[in-house]
């Protein structure tokens, strides 16, 4: 509320007379908003194929994320060099977005993950590139 009564944060408005996007003040990262097009951040169907292609199995995870909206998520709510905890990892999805994001700023202080997981059926072997380390770019 202090924000908004400084007017350092405000709702536009939309055509609909409903809240729309947030604004803010030196948004140098992704700026929230409510709408999240599926082109921008994957759908359902996406995350099942990436888990496929991890696992070589359709059924090993009933709501996995597909990997661009967790990539969304950090971008927003984390900074370089930050650590991230996923205390309920899955997949590993978390993980595969640090590394992603990481790769993709290779001139930026790389965010670090601990990944957490403490379901039985989650004990998978996964192939060594899966549990590579982090990646220098070249």
């Amino acid at each position: 509320m202090k924000l908004r009564e400084q007017e350092r944060i405000w709702w536009a408005r939309t055509a609909r007379g409903a809240a729309g996007d947030p604004l803010s003040e030196g948004c140098a990262r992704t700026c929230p908003w409510t709408w999240w097009p599926h082109e921008e951040v994957g759908h359902t169907d996406e995350a099942k194929k990436e888990i496929q292609a991890l696992f070589k199995t359709q059924t090993a995870f009933d709501t996995p994320k597909p990997t661009r909206l967790l990539e969304r998520v950090l971008q927003i709510a984390t900074n370089p060099g930050d650590l991230i905890l996923d205390s309920f990892a899955g997949s590993g999805t978390t993980g595969h977005a640090v590394l992603k994001l990481n790769q993709a700023a290779p001139d930026h202080e790389s965010r670090r993950f601990i990944l957490v997981e403490m379901e039985r059926r989650s004990r998978v072997k996964l192939p060594p590139s899966a549990c590579a380390g982090p990646q220098k770019a070249t």
